[in-house]
């Protein structure tokens, strides 16, 4: 018995978002996509963990004080992802010269399906919550989404422990 597979849009719109994430994946390589994804959750962290600090020493330049956080946040942010992206450019260009471009890209491949298939599972465990998809005939007739959800438990406990750990770094 063959068991045939009828795609809906929605159906489409899975297989761009993995497709187009292993092909961005391809051309940047692993290590820039590991040091990459390393260096977001780096400069959210110590953005979480310093902004109120970096804020104090802006207090006699910005007298109001949600505005002084919100420099203080946002200047420390991009501050960490410029240092970052530089050191990242440094290790990727060492990477190709050392010949490891064929296996940084190829190991790329499969890191930007996984990427994809994550952000898959995270929209789909999100948006029974911001909208009602679970009747929506699209949703009911897709051949994709019941894969993806199959992991809803595991992902759903997976982003309850990342936000209390963003929550302890913040408060």
């Amino acid at each position: 018995m063959v068991y045939k597979l009828i795609f809906t849009n929605v159906d489409y719109v899975i297989i761009s978002i993995v497709t187009f994430s292993s092909i961005l994946s391809v051309f940047r390589g692993f290590v820039k996509e590991a040091l990459s994804l390393f260096l977001w959750l780096m400069a959210i962290a110590l953005t979480a963990s310093f902004n109120g600090v970096v804020s104090e020493y802006l207090a006699d330049n910005i007298a109001i004080e949600p505005i002084r956080y919100a420099v203080a946040t946002f200047g420390l942010f991009f501050a960490i992802m410029f240092i970052g992206s530089i050191i990242n450019n440094m290790i990727s260009k060492l990477v190709q010269s050392i010949g490891l471009g064929f296996f940084d890209r190829l190991i790329g491949f499969i890191f930007g399906i996984a990427r994809g298939a994550l952000i898959v599972v995270a929209l789909v465990i999100t948006a029974p919550y911001l909208i009602d998809v679970e009747n929506e005939q699209w949703w009911l007739t897709s051949s994709l989404i019941p894969y993806f959800e199959q992991f809803k438990i595991v992902g759903a406990d997976v982003l309850t422990w990342m936000a209390a750990l963003l929550m302890s770094w913040i408060i």
